[in-house]
C-alpha cells in the first residue's frame, strides 16, 4: 500500500472524525460597540424592532471536515 493511499474505511480504523465544524468570531471596532451588542438587542427585542448588529463576522473555519485514521500522525495547530 502507498503512503497515505486510502482503500475501505472500516469503522473501527476511524480515530477521529469531525464533520461541518465552523468557527466564527465577532469584531468590534471599539470596545463600546462590545456593550451595545450586549445591551441593545434585547432591548429592541421588547420594543418589536430588528436587533442591530454591532460586530464583523470573522471566519476562522467555515464547514470544513476532517477525517483521522489509527497509525497516521496528524497535528493541527492554532485554536
Amino acid at each position: 500500500m502507498k503512503p497515505f493511499e486510502l482503500t475501505k474505511t472500516v469503522a473501527t480504523d476511524i480515530a477521529n472524525k469531525v464533520q461541518n465544524l465552523s468557527k466564527c468570531d465577532h469584531i468590534y471596532d471599539t470596545p463600546r460597540d462590545r456593550l451595545k451588542q450586549f445591551v441593545a438587542p434585547r432591548l429592541q427585542r421588547l420594543t418589536w424592532q430588528n436587533p442591530k448588529q454591532y460586530f464583523r463576522e470573522s471566519w476562522a473555519l467555515k464547514e470544513k471536515s476532517h477525517l483521522t485514521l489509527h497509525g497516521i500522525n496528524n497535528h493541527t495547530l492554532g485554536g
